[in-house]
């Protein structure tokens, strides 16, 4: 009897609970070579049938095995299953079919209740398997079938604290059923205990070295202990066995992209895998499905990499092309390729196919705020918000984009409404450990739009010793050590960390991040860039000079780069060697992307290798910004007062209304006072409102005119109280006691 074969029923049931329905088949159907015509292995081939949609296969088997004793319920409660599937269900036979299991069920032995519930649990009903486990357990507690499954269903129904009784219970009726061992595991791996959950697996291992299921769950649970290296042995272990082990292949997969970011060989292991799935899992349209997803949102937007999980996602849809959950990646996808109308398309799909999918819904809503329908995007936003329906961080994030794209709030107001966005965001994380489900709901795609939305509302001065850090590099550092940790090989995260770094005035950190940066991406111009600024910084010309040439030898069209030149031209101003200075940034002006933005805001559209390797990371506004204030500061060094004002008009003109207006308004106070217009230069300060980004900045320049060209000590000090009373910060209250001392009335506050 196939009850007693442990390991090939365990195999079984592993390859159920991971939908390798096609795998469960076909060890079903090994077993009958060694027990013909086991009633049991035929009814778990003919469900694995049912389950890849070859319904009239498995319908015609499990008619066959209603007759016997220990499958009545179960075959009935399949068939139900598989007629629902159809296109036009035939409600006769579903409905005398549910008649004569509600007679069976209370007849039937706790063989026949474990394998009713059993196949409830397979068809993704554990709320409802969990009646009959209850009796099946109850009529019987040492079958020891029962008892698992038991614990499984717990962890199904999320009641996994109350699972390792049934495990331990297994275990100690029968120590080498492999499902209890794995069950005790996932227990403990919810718990967080994964070297237990470990030891529980490998236990199953000593007795079969060679037993596939275990050495995939402790592939798992290596990434769970976030030792990637570790995980891509097991994998090559899981390659020795079967070679076209599909799991293996996603972890390696994985593997490349994340911790190595190594997309060139990438593309080999996306071959290799979706050969797998073709030979391994033909039908298996959530395998492919899930792989997608998970790629799509790890990869950095890398176009060659957004191929390979669109191939993927296609071939989930030409197995299933009305299933909402694809339709609605497919228009996550595509809005992630900047294709707007194929994602309105794919989101509008699903939608019809199933109306109360939330995320169909989002997704439309996105889509018209990308459109400039702002009106219609925010009535569906206040409705679902009264509702309370859905994804909270999704419904959080479409406010933070509607707000930012309608451009009615301010920048605080609008980065309080990312705030929420990550909080709802990071809660989904809670609990769960390293591996594809959390680096799904991870999405670095969207933490890195987060990032952005923060990098772009601090100043680009990297702050000094003493200061106060910023809050907005405060949540970005936090979040970019957590991405950066989980997915070590995502390049851009990298720079944006070394960049916070930089700017928190962590200079070795920000050199140690960017050399890691180059060391896996020679070609990586963005990190040269940065670490030229670094150097700079430090006042080490020769070092960031060198850092520009190295860029260069790698990459020659980073001379094309508007951050080249910029940099450049401060090395020089260093060496006062202005007119060099000036001509390097005219220029940068008139190079591609800074007098005009290329891209939209909400889209990081992917690029072509030539691009990428000219800038790894599109110029941001505030770089476009310094590009004209640096050009305006070297002419007001070369006393060409005109030309400073022609451009600083020029630059009002191209960023007003900005998050970076207030910054170009600082520097038309250098330009009234280089004319000697004092007044005008206190009537551009006052200008600048408390919750725009150089605020305190203006403050301190507004000081320093009063006493310098005022000789008013009075306003020289109610300017810095201004400041304490509106921002009672560490930092405002130091700034003041430096006013105090400066002026000699040092005061007890």
């Amino acid at each position: 009897m196939a009850e007693k074969d442990l390991y090939n029923l365990s195999k079984i049931f592993y390859y159920f609970r991971e939908r390798y329905y096609n795998q469960a088949y076909i060890t079903a159907n090994e077993g009958l070579k060694r027990f013909v015509n086991d009633g049991i292995l035929q009814f778990y081939s003919a469900l694995a049938q049912l389950m890849n949609a070859r319904l009239h296969e498995s319908m015609r088997e499990l008619e066959q095995l209603r007759n016997k004793p220990e499958l009545t319920v179960a075959t009935l409660l399949a068939l139900i299953h598989a007629h629902k599937q159809h296109k036009t269900p035939d409600r006769e036979a579903i409905a005398e079919y549910e008649v004569k299991v509600k007679e069976l069920r209370k007849q039937v032995d706790d063989t026949a209740l474990f394998y009713a519930a059993h196949t409830l649990y397979i068809i993704g009903k554990a709320d409802k398997a969990t009646e009959y486990i209850e009796r099946a357990t109850k009529q019987n507690p040492t079958n020891v079938f029962a008892i698992t499954l038991k614990g499984w269903i717990l962890i199904a129904n999320d009641v996994a604290k109350e699972s390792k009784q049934y495990f331990d219970a297994a275990l100690k009726l029968e120590n080498n059923f492999p499902d209890a061992a794995f069950g005790y595991a996932k227990y403990r791996e919810i718990r967080s205990n994964f070297s237990q959950a470990l030891e529980f697996v490998n236990r199953v291992l000593a007795t079969k070295s060679d037993y596939l299921p275990a050495v995939l769950e402790n592939m798992k649970l290596q990434l769970c202990m976030q030792d990637w290296e570790q995980c891509e042995d097991v994998a090559q272990r899981a390659f020795r066995i079967d070679a076209n082990c599909v799991e293996a292949h996603k972890y390696h997969y994985l593997y490349l992209l994340c911790k190595e970011g190594n997309y060139s060989d990438a593309q080999q292991a996306f071959t290799r895998l979706l050969q797998a799935l073709d030979i391994s899992e033909p039908k298996g349209a959530w395998q492919y499905y899930e792989i997608s997803q998970v790629v799509a949102r790890v990869c950095g937007r890398n176009p060659q990499i957004l191929q390979q999980s669109d191939t993927l996602l296609q071939r989930a849809l030409e197995i299933d092309s009305t299933n909402s959950d694809f339709l609605i990646e497919g228009g996550y996808q595509a809005l992630m390729a900047n294709k707007m109308n194929e994602a309105i398309k794919f989101y509008k799909s699903a939608a019809r196919t199933q109306a109360e999918n939330m995320g169909a819904v989002y997704g439309i809503i996105h889509c018209q705020i990308l459109e400039g329908k702002y009106a219609e995007a925010k009535q569906q936003i206040e409705f679902q918000h009264e509702v309370q329906s859905g994804n909270a961080a999704e419904l959080a994030h479409l406010r933070a984009i509607l707000a930012k794209h309608e451009n009615v709030l301010t920048s605080d107001q609008i980065v309080q409404l990312f705030d929420t966005a990550a909080e709802q965001h990071f809660k989904n994380l809670r609990g769960l450990p390293l591996g594809k489900k959390y680096l799904l709901c991870l999405n670095p795609d969207f933490i890195l739009e987060i990032v952005r939305e923060y990098m772009n509302n601090t100043t680009l001065k990297p702050i000094e010793s003493g200061q106060t850090l910023d809050p907005s590099l405060r949540k970005s550092s936090g979040i970019l050590e957590q991405l950066t940790k989980a997915v070590p090989g995502l390049l851009e995260g990298l720079f944006l960390l070394a960049k916070v770094k930089y700017l928190s005035g962590d200079t070795n950190e920000a050199k140690s991040v960017l050399r890691r940066i180059i060391d896996q991406e020679a070609t990586y111009s963005e990190a040269y860039i940065l670490l030229a600024q670094v150097y700079t910084r430090e006042g080490n010309t020769h070092l960031a000079y060198e850092s520009l040439e190295n860029g260069l030898s790698y990459n020659f069209d980073l001379k094309n780069h508007p951050m080249y030149h910029l940099i450049r031209a401060r090395i020089l101003k260093k060496e006062q060697k202005y007119e060099e200075a000036c001509k390097l940034l005219q220029a940068a002006l008139n190079l591609p992307g800074v007098k005009k933005q290329q891209q939209t805001e909400s889209l990081k559209t992917p690029r072509t290798k030539t691009e990428q390797m000219i800038s790894s990371v599109p110029i941001s506004m505030q770089d476009r910004v310094s590009v004209y204030l640096e050009l305006v500061e070297t002419q007001l060094l070369l006393n060409r007062v005109h030309e400073a004002s022609i451009l600083l008009q020029e630059a009002s003109t191209e960023f007003q209304g900005t998050s970076e207006e207030s910054r170009i308004l600082l520097t038309n106070v250098d330009l009234a006072l280089k004319r000697g217009d004092i007044n005008q230069a206190i009537e551009i300060l006052i200008q600048i409102k408390p919750d725009q980004t150089y605020y305190v900045q203006s403050r301190e320049k507004l000081a320093e005119i009063y006493l310098k060209h005022r000789r008013d000590k009075k306003l020289y000090i109610k300017t810095y109280k201004e400041l304490v009373d509106r921002n009672p910060t560490p930092q405002a209250l130091v700034i003041l006691g430096d006013a105090y001392m400066s002026i000699m009335e040092v005061r007890i506050l």
